[in-house]
């Protein structure tokens, strides 16, 4: 794992980040990963839910940190996971969608993207 993470880097900052999210969300499974700033817009994101608009997720995430169950409905077995976090001196939200220890693996891609953003 740590091969491919070293193999995909990239010193532009979006492309950063998507390579973070995807590596984060292929490892747990996610079904969507989205890194959005304080306002809701979309930064970067991974996974694929055809169901779900991102743009509007992104948008929702802000608003339900520290708050899940306020989100829309979800299917019953997915976990929505929403951590903010700053980051040179900007509050940035992480959401994600899947089953499974879903909370893990977000801190995992918070730190990375905390790196990524600082």
């Amino acid at each position: 794992m740590h091969d491919e993470r070293r193999r995909r880097r990239s010193e532009d900052l979006t492309t950063a980040l998507r390579y973070q999210l995807e590596a984060s969300a292929a490892r747990a499974d996610l079904a969507l990963l989205v890194l959005t700033d304080d306002e809701g817009n979309v930064l970067a994101q991974a996974g694929i839910d055809g169901e779900i608009d991102v743009e509007a997720f992104g948008l929702a995430l802000p608003s339900v940190v520290g708050r899940p169950d306020d989100f829309p409905a979800l299917p019953r077995e997915t976990q929505l996971t929403v951590k903010a976090f700053p980051a040179s001196g900007r509050a940035y939200v992480l959401g994600a969608l899947g089953e499974g220890d879903v909370a893990a693996e977000v801190l995992v891609a918070m730190r990375g993207a905390r790196r990524i953003l600082s």
